[in-house]
């Protein structure tokens, strides 16, 4: 975990292309070099996006990295992190399933998920795996969002969520917990996360 060189943030978004625009501009603004990875949630294959990110995070190793995931993002990183072999200063996990989420289960069961969703949506509706993913041996950091509203209020009931994932599908062990005032999909815009990233940074 080198201590010297320029901090680099890698940003990684969910399934749903997470708007990464007002973090990426906050951290820059703060000084830190920020890199978007980006892949295809319906069209790529889970191994070779995991290798991807995986030689990014190598390519990085020489720098102080910081790791910024959101939902599905945070998967791929947790992996990744293993594959590579890297040492981040710090993982920052934002909206990140602990394990398969309610809501995709339920989505599971409709016929012809696998083959509409694609592999990396299937990989989240399977428990078991979900289960065995690799945790970050860095100071983590889980944001978990409290505002959700709609449907998923009859399906998580007195749970407090984000609109897709329930605030106990987002604990991972030994990891610092913070809650936010956003649903799912917002959450990258709370200030509190540069604001943590940026301290990270030094």
């Amino acid at each position: 975990m080198p201590d010297n060189g320029p901090a680099h943030a890698v940003l990684v978004h969910g399934l749903g292309g997470t708007p990464l625009h007002a973090l990426e501009a906050r951290l820059a603004q703060g000084g830190v070099e920020v890199e978007c990875f980006r892949y295809a949630p319906r069209c790529e294959p889970l191994g070779p996006c995991v290798a991807r990110l995986a030689e990014r995070l190598a390519a990085c190793s020489h720098k102080r990295l910081l790791l910024v995931g959101h939902s599905f993002g945070t998967v791929l990183l947790r992996l990744s992190i293993a594959h590579s072999a890297v040492r981040p200063r710090a993982c920052f996990l934002v909206a990140p399933p602990a394990r398969s989420p309610q809501l995709v289960r339920w989505a599971a069961r409709m016929p012809g998920f696998a083959r509409f969703a694609g592999e990396l949506w299937t990989a989240l509706s399977d428990a078991d795996w979900m289960d065995g993913l690799p945790l970050p041996a860095c100071e983590t950091t889980c944001y978990v969002g409290t505002a959700g509203r709609g449907v998923a209020n009859l399906v998580f009931r007195r749970r407090r969520h984000d609109g897709w994932l329930a605030e106990d599908e987002c604990a991972l062990p030994g990891a610092r917990t913070r809650l936010l005032a956003a649903g799912h999909r917002d959450m990258l815009g709370d200030p509190l996360i540069a604001h943590d990233v940026l301290r990270a940074a030094g």
